[in-house]
């Protein structure tokens, strides 16, 4: 909406207050729900805010270690398992944790952490993988909403070597990566893009 009138004075005021009145509308009419007791704001059509819910913090008392060991198993120990202890990711816990997770051992086998999710983006599992594979490193954003399962990058293996990519407990966070044009005709109503997300993991820091 453009302001109009013959005082240039008045009509650069006036347009700033519509301005601002478009964004705030913006805002209002762009908040959705991406993810355990986050919010989305969508500010612009560049920036995109995450703000609490009423969630739980991830420091001090709930920030717990990653703990590793490995252990030979099999005839003649040919076989290996690594038990993980602690650590969670938005304060779930493995639900293998502390239990034997076996692998061949190869040149390099990584450790990582399975996360499902449910329809509003609340993680409702993680699980302890090893695998030959990096499928941390694979993942590309999803249309609509984040990923579900999605991986973590915990550590790697040599053998009997441990190398921990991450020491405590997790921050797991949906973040818009990009919008791109609907494929049909919007309702009425409806944004004339889809959101694409990703995952933004990180450590918590300790008190």
């Amino acid at each position: 909406m453009k302001a109009r009138s013959n005082n240039p004075a008045v009509e650069t005021a006036v347009q700033k207050l519509l301005d601002e009145m478009e964004r705030i509308s913006r805002a209002a009419n762009r908040e959705i729900h991406v993810g355990p007791g986050m919010r989305s704001l969508h500010g612009d059509d560049e920036n995109l805010l995450l703000e609490s819910v009423g969630g739980r913090g991830g420091g001090g008392a709930a920030c717990k270690k990653w703990v590793t060991s490995v252990r030979s198993i099999g005839e003649y120990g040919s076989q290996k398992a690594i038990v993980v202890k602690n650590g969670t990711v938005n304060q779930t816990s493995p639900s293998n944790v502390g239990e034997e997770v076996e692998y061949q051992p190869k040149e390099l086998n990584f450790i990582l952490l399975k996360c499902s999710t449910s329809s509003n983006g609340a993680i409702t599992k993680a699980e302890i993988e090893v695998n030959e594979e990096n499928l941390a490193g694979t993942q590309e954003d999803e249309r609509g909403a984040p990923p579900s399962p999605f991986y973590v990058l915990l550590g790697s293996l040599k053998m009997n070597s441990v190398k921990m990519e991450v020491c405590h407990s997790l921050s797991a966070v949906p973040v818009e990566t990009r919008r791109t044009s609907k494929e049909q005709t919007p309702d009425y109503g409806q944004e004339p893009f889809d959101r694409w997300y990703r995952w933004e993991v990180r450590e918590l820091s300790t008190v």
